[in-house]
């Protein structure tokens, strides 16, 4: 059996790794409309989607009274969260009528109220301060009474997790909002151009002149050892049209979520309601738009220029040029994760190169 709370806490590592990896995108890009795709946030929905449902399941658990509380608590006395559970308070939101006797001891008292069906049972030491809370649930059975204790306390790693992931959702949606203003600017910029490299236009390529007579100026990657020339950004385009229309689909699919999470407590049909199926479904859409599109994308060479071009090529021995006749190919899957990791990594410079 997976215990909830170790899927709660792998959830909010997932969204803490996409939330560093599209950071670093957005330094290393600087949010250039021809990079767009190693900085679209389209698949944030999921992240978005489980950060909500965890979010609003704990609050709805203990209260957001209570996490309100639990959180100023940890915030103005961190070390509560190290501390052995010995030191446990009564919740503020818990407003039982409280009835009975102070209990003396050697080194405790105990402090007994029964409201309606629960005993509260409280250790008092002799400073006047709480050490344990307890709860005896008394169960009447046709004249049969069981009682069951229950441990109440502030529940600090809740609360914790909880608050994480609210930190988290605000970064996401942030994050998202960020990518729709730079991608609707970016639609605006006339005659965009984006950057295609191949081993083809090696050093020492001066130009390219492909089947529709359009001559392409080289320029020189040595240290790569490839050449690239200037395209139409057509392609770029296209993404950044899908991530201004996906990601304001999604904000918009995490508000409806939102709400239904919040204020939807029946299910239909037997089918429980409860959950974030907008974010949920619309993420696994756009994933299967992503892999579609993707692999149509790197299998085709991008539009601008002809399979077959003319490659220019300057010899410095002879000092002179020759023509030679070449086929280009598509860059493939594993072109376009180097493309995207160089993207993603270019801000590291000769960390990442190597050079």
């Amino acid at each position: 059996m997976i215990r909830w709370d170790r899927v709660q806490i792998l959830s909010l590592a997932l969204a803490s790794v996409m939330v560093c990896i599209y950071i670093q995108a957005y330094i290393s890009t600087g949010l250039t409309p021809n990079t767009v795709l190693a900085w679209t946030p389209l698949t944030l929905i999921l992240d978005a989607g489980s950060l909500l449902q965890i979010l609003v399941l704990i609050v709805e658990e203990i209260t957001l009274k209570r996490f309100i509380y639990t959180v100023v608590q940890i915030l103005s006395k961190p070390w509560r969260i190290i501390r052995q559970t010995t030191s446990r308070h009564q919740s503020d939101d818990i407003r039982a009528q409280q009835h009975g006797s102070v209990l003396s001891s050697h080194n405790s008292q105990s402090l007994q109220s029964i409201t309606d069906n629960t005993i509260t049972m409280q250790a008092i030491n002799n400073n006047g301060k709480s050490v344990r809370t307890s709860r005896l649930e008394v169960v009447a059975d046709l004249g049969h009474t069981d009682i069951r204790p229950e441990t109440v306390d502030i529940p600090y790693t809740k609360s914790l997790i909880a608050c994480l992931a609210l930190i988290l959702l605000i970064m996401v949606v942030i994050i998202q909002i960020i990518a729709v203003v730079a991608a609707t600017r970016g639609k605006r910029i006339p005659n965009l151009e984006t950057t295609w490299c191949s081993p083809m236009f090696a050093p020492m390529v001066l130009s390219v002149l492909d089947g529709s007579c359009i001559f392409h100026e080289v320029i020189s990657r040595q240290i790569w050892g490839m050449g690239c020339i200037k395209l139409p950004a057509y392609q770029a385009n296209t993404w950044l049209i899908g991530t201004t229309v996906f990601v304001s689909l999604s904000l918009g699919f995490q508000l409806i979520d939102l709400c239904v999470l919040t204020l939807v407590h029946k299910g239909w049909r037997e089918v429980k309601m409860k959950r974030p199926w907008l974010t949920t479904f619309g993420g696994m859409l756009i994933l299967i738009i992503i892999a579609v599109y993707g692999t149509l994308y790197a299998s085709r060479i991008p539009v601008g220029i002809t399979d077959l071009v003319w490659v220019f090529h300057w010899e410095s021995v002879g000092k002179f040029s020759t023509v030679c006749t070449t086929e280009l190919n598509s860059a493939g899957l594993r072109g376009a994760f180097i493309s995207w990791f160089d993207g993603l990594f270019n801000s590291w410079g000769s960390k990442y190169y190597g050079f």
